[in-house]
């Protein structure tokens, strides 16, 4: 076989590749459990117990001579990341954090497309007070991110909303199990149940049942809920082809 170089190397000149990260250990998120695209975010923003941790996502780009770089909308590239500690005290109700908010307007290109998640332990509010931060600071995320089994970024696009988004679909995520409210179809709630060893535990298979269609949907959660459990929930009950609405203060 033949190889022509030079003609190779010309056929690449302009190409981008976006691999999907490995998000490596700095950068802790919960898993995504159900299949979900791995969408081209470029920036991750990590909402763990201690600190908000993020970094962009790299990409290859190929230069006019086909040879490639790699390159993301700001620094550090994963797995390296910006650690913004939690302040010592948070006031009781959410809001935007100073110190994250100035980082994250200091740091990130207004146009960057901004990917949050949370790690599988922290507690939910802090979902909300991480997106309030990027909120002020003009950086409003547009994807919910998760890790699947080999720590690579996951993601489906989301919407914020304060207060109550009137969807077709409506969930509240109890630490006792989920409720759903549906247009025309009334409420149900989904109480957990015990698995075999006898632990309490969503009941996703009751929720995945009530999920049909692509209708718009929102998720409403409780501010002591954990990551994974809201994260589980976001990805299962994303709708196909719009983006999901998290409800916010």
């Amino acid at each position: 076989v033949l190889l022509d170089v030079d003609r190779d190397l010309e056929a690449l000149a302009g190409l981008e590749l976006r691999p999907p990260p490995a998000l490596g250990e700095g950068l802790q998120l919960a898993a995504a459990r159900v299949a979900a695209a791995p969408l081209a975010v470029d920036v991750v923003v990590g909402v763990g117990g201690d600190a908000v941790r993020f970094g962009f996502v790299p990409h290859v780009r190929f230069d006019d001579d086909g040879r490639p770089t790699l390159i993301a909308a700001g620094t550090p590239m994963l797995p390296d990341t910006i650690d913004v500690p939690w302040p010592r005290r948070l006031r009781p109700f959410p809001g935007p954090v100073s110190g994250l908010r100035e980082a994250l307007a200091e740091r990130v290109p207004r146009d960057a497309l901004v990917g949050l998640g949370i790690a599988k332990e922290a507690e939910a509010h802090l979902v909300t007070r991480a997106w309030l931060s990027a909120e002020a600071a003009e950086r409003t995320p547009r994807f919910f991110v998760g890790a699947d089994a080999s720590a690579t970024l996951r993601a489906v696009p989301v919407r914020g909303q304060h207060g109550e988004s009137g969807a077709a679909r409506q969930l509240f995520v109890r630490l006792g199990g989920h409720s759903v409210k549906t247009r025309g179809g009334g409420s149900v709630d989904l109480p957990r149940v015990r698995d075999a060893q006898g632990r309490l535990r969503f009941d996703y298979e009751a929720l995945r049942g009530r999920l049909a269609g692509n209708r718009s949907t929102s998720v409403r959660f409780m501010s002591s809920l954990d990551g994974q459990s809201l994260t589980t929930t976001v990805f299962l009950a994303a709708p196909p082809e719009r983006p999901i609405v998290l409800e916010l203060p």
